[in-house]
């Protein structure tokens, strides 16, 4: 998953955590990683704070958690062996300021992973049960998260916050569902009906 990460030990900081879906599944991968993370919604935060009270393993390896904005983190710069940040920049007010602090905070050499939808399977059901339960009203787009599906917009926002190079992939299967991109009319198994793009950009040494 990252590239250039320390294969014992290694930090790692959850940008945007939410409730740290992702950090829980990236120290699955990395077991002896220690974690940083923050988010700007306090609900957020607290009920990712009630899941690591409740996961005795999780407290060893999640080392501080903060309620910030990723536009204008405290950490110090070259923290991070690994910066993540999981559906979270499209929700930024700037997202070239929230790059800039990825870039910042992580270590010369390290990987930042962000990820985004490459496309949004569910909206044909999601229409489909609008037209049924309440026809009159108009099919919900989506405005916010839609235009991030182009790469050339993240990959801008990246370049602009820093980044030299930007790789892009395609994750068909994750903690969101399998994607069956292409087949059985565009449904995907388990989770949100999306496939993702995956995006690693590393910083210079």
């Amino acid at each position: 998953m990252l590239k250039s990460f320390p294969a014992v030990g290694g930090t790692v900081f959850d940008n945007a955590c939410s409730t740290g879906a992702a950090a829980q599944e990236l120290l699955k991968v990395y077991r002896s990683a220690e974690v940083s993370a923050a988010d700007v919604v306090p609900p957020m935060v607290q009920s990712f704070k009630a899941i690591i009270v409740a996961d005795p393993a999780l407290a060893a390896q999640v080392k501080d958690l903060r309620l910030e904005n990723g536009e204008t983190l405290t950490y110090a710069d070259n923290s991070f062996d690994a910066v993540l940040t999981n559906f979270g920049i499209f929700f930024c007010q700037d997202p070239v300021a929230d790059a800039k602090q990825i870039y910042r905070t992580l270590k010369p050499g390290g990987t930042a992973t962000v990820t985004l939808w490459k496309m949004f399977g569910f909206k044909p059901i999601l229409w489909e049960v609008q037209e049924r339960v309440k026809p009159a009203n108009p099919l919900t787009e989506l405005p916010l998260m839609e235009p991030w599906c182009d790469p050339k917009k993240l990959e801008k926002v990246l370049t602009d916050g820093g980044f030299g190079s930007v790789e892009f992939s395609v994750v068909k299967e994750g903690m969101w569902g399998k994607d069956h991109e292409g087949g059985e009319g565009g449904v995907y198994d388990g989770g949100l009906g999306c496939c993702l793009h995956q995006v690693n950009v590393s910083r210079d040494m």
